[in-house]
C-alpha cells in the first residue's frame, strides 16, 4: 500500500474500504493475471468495491504504487521486497 493509506492491517484495509465504496483502486500485473484474478475473488467474497487498473506486468505496477498513481498494487512479494525494506 502506498503511505497514503491509512491502514496497519488487513481487517484496517477491508474496513476502509468498505466504509468508502468505489474511493480506492489497486494496479495489477494486467488483466487476467493471477494477481487480478486473485484480488477480484478477494473483491467477491469480502463484497469490496474497489476500482482495478491493469498494468503491462509488475515493471509497471510496482513504480505506479511507489509514485502514487495507484494507493495498492496486489503483487508478489520479491517484486515489492526492497521497496518494503526501504518504507517506499
Amino acid at each position: 500500500m502506498h503511505s497514503s493509506v491509512k491502514a496497519n492491517s488487513f481487517q484496517e484495509l477491508v474496513a476502509l474500504v468498505k466504509a468508502s465504496p468505489g474511493k480506492y483502486s489497486y494496479g495489477s500485473s494486467g488483466i487476467g493475471s493471477t494477481h487480478h484474478l486473485c484480488m477480484e475473488y478477494l473483491k467477491s467474497s469480502l463484497n469490496l468495491q474497489i476500482t482495478h487498473v491493469p498494468y503491462k506486468g509488475t515493471g509497471q505496477s510496482v513504480p505506479a504504487l511507489v509514485g502514487g498513481q495507484v494507493p495498492m498494487v496486489f503483487s508478489g512479494y520479491p517484486t515489492l521486497a526492497s521497496h518494503a525494506k526501504t518504507g517506499a
